[in-house]
């Protein structure tokens, strides 16, 4: 009967928010109030009792009343609402969803965890401000299995998910003959043999390498829990030559026999006397004698002494194109700590003698320089600095004049110094010049 009785007193509070009540008539001064949520569906409680959800529009007095909003899973919110006599008013209220913070732990712990590809951090942490809905985080760490946890938020509570991780370790076992050789797993070297190791689940490369012997590789399986045994037996190798030479490329003989150019590696050489010859085109000629014992690599590197000499310079400004002898050798660049230069640039292998260096710009006036060289044997020839005069920047002045020249400061009184002509200066005031524009460096 109780609960009978506060239903109605509800149906009778709701009819006189939602309709003008009966008796006289008077002037209804009540004002109109729409209320709406994102989510909809939240409870309204309004003038102290619930009086249905989002959305939903009643008839109310006018003056200052207080709206809450509730729904599962959100935090609720207090609204305060001023309505003036006869006001149509509409809210819509924003509701933030409850989060939880959940800690993440593990055994061992220092795994990783991920959340849709994107790294949360290393177990033990806590993420904070997670949303309610359901969640799938994946833990890895090196020698354990990858776990795939499922967990969900249901309410703002703290929530804490610990991870037991499954090792997925085997063992390796690396024996040699002969013994206390290198071992090397995916081409990294891990130790001696004899050699042993617990390692992950996979597959690895076992590379097993001895000087003066045959080189062993063989790929093994690790499976958890078990032992793999890898028995390397090596096979005693003739001797080695490795050949260098600076500069490299240079033609290599061995008792008269070509075998190719430097960086050069000769293997399966008998013991024995070898006379080896080297020889590159403007370089002097090299013999040496190696005795080769088996088994033994022999490494040579020699310095071959240049019969030809070097070109060296650098231009003011970079970007000119550089001819020798006729010949296009290409364009200097800027340098990197000083854009007003060029990088060195350098011509190597020239005959001794006379050279002439051309230097060819179409905006340097005179568009063409023409210098002579002499090279000397095994020297290098360093000119100073080359400089041609280019128009780099094109000057519009205010009053329609525009000049094409070389800009060459901007002084601390705002003033522009500017060469319309190779070694014509003029001074301009900055109220004076429209714009200053850059010519591209391209020829």
């Amino acid at each position: 009967m109780r609960d009978l009785t506060s239903a109605f007193a509800l149906l009778v509070l709701s009819s006189a928010l939602l309709f003008t009540g009966c008796g006289k008539k008077e002037r209804d001064n009540r004002a109109i109030l729409k209320l709406d949520s994102e989510p909809k569906g939240a409870v309204i409680t309004l003038l102290k009792r619930e009086v249905g959800q989002t959305p939903s529009g009643f008839r109310i007095s006018p003056g200052v009343h207080v709206v809450k909003f509730a729904k599962n899973n959100y935090r609720p919110l207090w609204m305060t609402v001023t309505l003036k006599p006869g006001e149509e008013k509409s809210i819509k209220a924003k509701l933030e969803p409850e989060k939880a913070s959940v800690l993440f732990t593990s055994k061992p712990s220092g795994a990783s965890v991920s959340l849709n590809g994107r790294f949360l951090g290393e177990t033990p942490f806590v993420l904070k401000d997670v949303a309610p809905g359901s969640y799938t985080t994946i833990l890895k760490l090196p020698k354990y299995s990858p776990q795939s946890v499922q967990w969900s938020v249901t309410s703002s509570r703290p929530l804490s998910i610990n991870t037991v991780l499954i090792s997925n370790e085997g063992q390796l076992r690396v024996t040699s003959e002969p013994d206390r050789a290198q071992v090397k797993l995916n081409d990294s070297p891990v130790g001696d043999t004899p050699y042993h190791a617990r390692l992950e689940q996979g597959k690895y490369k076992v590379t097993v390498v001895k000087a003066g012997y045959s080189i062993f590789e063989q790929t093994v399986l690790v499976n958890r829990d078990r032992e793999a045994v890898v028995s390397a037996k090596m096979e005693p190798l003739p001797g080695n030559l490795n050949l260098t030479t600076v500069p490299s490329g240079a033609s290599v003989s061995i008792n008269g026999k070509d075998y190719g150019s430097t960086p050069l590696k000769v293997s399966a050489l008998p013991r024995g006397r070898y006379k080896v010859e080297f020889r590159k085109a403007g370089f002097d000629p090299v013999s040496i004698e190696i005795d080769l014992a088996g088994g033994q690599t022999v490494e040579r590197n020699l310095v071959l002494n240049s019969s030809t000499g070097q070109l060296d310079f650098v231009t003011y400004p970079p970007g000119v194109t550089v001819y020798l002898d006729g010949r296009l050798k290409g364009a200097t660049v800027r340098d990197p700590n000083n854009p007003e230069i060029s990088s060195v640039f350098s011509i190597r292998g020239l005959t001794p003698g006379k050279h002439t260096l051309e230097l060819v710009h179409k905006r340097a006036r005179p568009n063409r320089k023409v210098i002579h060289v002499r090279i000397q044997k095994g020297k290098t020839e360093r000119l100073d600095n080359l400089t041609m005069w280019i128009a780099n920047s094109t000057l519009e002045m205010k009053d329609g004049r525009i000049s094409t020249g070389r800009f060459i400061a901007r002084q601390a009184n705002g003033k522009v110094m500017f060469e319309p002509e190779p070694g014509v200066q003029v001074t301009y005031r900055a109220d004076e010049i429209k714009s200053i524009t850059p010519i591209k460096d391209k020829e």
